[in-house]
């Protein structure tokens, strides 16, 4: 029989508070029960009981801290490199020039809303050209840094991006040589080809990829781009409208990439020639804006519509443009000027004739109430992307978020024209002309392909 009687089988304890606290047994098994009350009572002490709270509080507080850094790093102020899957990439035959798979760059944001931005990038012009680029980080995504940093608009700064801070940012990483306008035909990279020219189909298989990460859910989308990666912009903007739902607001944001069809400052008609390469070695034609190819098809002119001057007045969606009349990269490859101005004056004269001829055309071409347009005098070939220049006062005594900001909202009182002066290159001082930056903003230029440059 067993030595639990039916009314000692479940023991209890009583816990009695006198001048000191102490605990009471009633029940059986006291030989078990008077070695547990020890423990207790030197358990019950205040000041272990203290230090017993104040551990628990440490433990649950390195337990929010811990998840609070976790999700920080997910909507961190970096954006973290993403490479398409071989499924993925063979599905639409999307490679980067020497066959890697296509990338990007992404961070996850608190709103469901979006940025996808295109930076500044390589060109190549023929296939030879396309062919050593294949060899660079232009033209693969096989030695791509594992993060790259968010400035500018994308920033998560709110004091820096008041309004567009915690929205989902996504930058692709150019790989293509061409505009994204690539549509020559290429087997598996598991068949030899020299180069891939399919950059047409690197951005529908990124945009794929995006909205599987919840890009159809967004109620707003802007598209934006940096020097040639606003040239995409003005491209492919209507492409990229199409390819989301009409339930969503898009809208461009183009800045320093409104390249003209110039001759260069020794008569050479140099961005023509550069763009009727791109349009015949990577087959463009199909990717570009339907409506600008359909009205330049009669006298053969569709290698236009890789031009913004020209494709613009074809563009639905609405844009805001971000430029210079001074435009580094025009300067350094359309107009072909290759120094800093105090040391070659004699080109200086150029360099002013440039200007006021942008100043001319920009004023025909937008001339709208739809689009906005923020025209400096400075140097630079990228605004929205430093928070120097995105919360800088250039324009007419106004900031460039700001503005910006009044014509996505679509604030009534507010001008959506902000036009800089032209008539020399010093004439804003709030522009930055030191040799420093110069160089600074030319650096990467030196290592573009050949631009058709005219020996004469």
């Amino acid at each position: 029989m067993s030595r639990h009687t039916e009314s000692s089988k479940f023991p209890y304890y009583r816990l009695h508070l006198d001048e000191k606290p102490k605990i009471t047994f009633e029940g059986d098994e006291e030989h078990f029960i008077k070695r547990c009350a020890a423990t207790v009572n030197s358990f019950c002490s205040w000041p272990v009981f203290a230090a017993v709270l104040l551990l628990l509080w440490m433990a649950w507080f390195m337990v929010w801290i811990s998840t609070h850094a976790l999700m920080m790093s997910s909507i961190g102020g970096n954006l973290t490199l993403v490479r398409l899957t071989d499924a993925d990439a063979d599905e639409m035959a999307a490679y980067c020039l020497d066959g890697s798979n296509p990338a990007y760059y992404f961070r996850r944001g608190r709103s469901s809303n979006w940025i996808i931005h295109f930076p500044s990038s390589n060109l190549c012009f023929t296939q030879k050209q396309c062919e050593q680029l294949a060899r660079s980080v232009s033209g693969s995504s096989r030695s791509l840094p594992r993060e790259i940093p968010g400035d500018g608009i994308l920033s998560t700064n709110s004091d820096v991006n008041q309004d567009f801070h915690d929205w989902n940012m996504a930058s692709l990483h150019s790989c293509d040589g061409g505009l994204y306008t690539g549509d020559v035909y290429a087997e598996s990279p598991s068949v030899h080809n020299e180069v891939y020219l399919r950059g047409f189909h690197i951005l529908r298989c990124v945009l794929k990829a995006l909205i599987s990460k919840g890009l159809n859910d967004a109620s707003e989308v802007i598209i934006a781009g940096t020097g040639v990666g606003a040239q995409t912009v003005y491209i492919h903007m209507d492409t990229i409208r199409a390819m989301l739902p009409d339930s969503i607001r898009v809208t461009g944001l183009a800045d320093s990439g409104l390249f003209l069809d110039i001759r260069n400052r020794t008569n050479f008609p140099q961005m023509r020639v550069a763009m009727q390469h791109v349009f015949l070695t990577h087959r463009a034609k199909a990717s570009l804006n339907k409506l600008c190819t359909v009205a330049k098809s009669t006298q053969l002119n569709e290698w236009q519509c890789l031009i913004p001057e020209m494709v613009y007045g074809y563009i639905s969606t609405p844009l805001f443009v971000v430029d210079s009349f001074y435009n580094a990269w025009s300067i350094w490859f359309s107009l072909n000027v290759r120094c800093f101005p105090s040391s070659c004056e004699d080109q200086v004269h150029s360099m002013t004739s440039f200007a006021m001829e942008r100043k001319s055309r920009i004023d025909k071409i937008i001339d709208d109430e739809t689009n906005g347009l923020y025209m400096t005098s400075c140097f630079e070939n990228d605004f929205i992307l430093q928070n120097r220049t995105w919360n800088a006062v250039i324009a007419m005594g106004t900031v460039l978020s700001e503005a910006y900001h009044d014509w996505y909202h679509g604030n009534a009182a507010a001008q959506w024209n902000y036009t800089d002066c032209h008539g020399f290159y010093k004439c804003n001082p709030l522009c930055d002309w030191s040799p420093r930056h110069y160089l600074e903003t030319t650096d990467i230029f030196r290592t573009q392909p050949g631009f058709f440059i005219d020996k004469q």
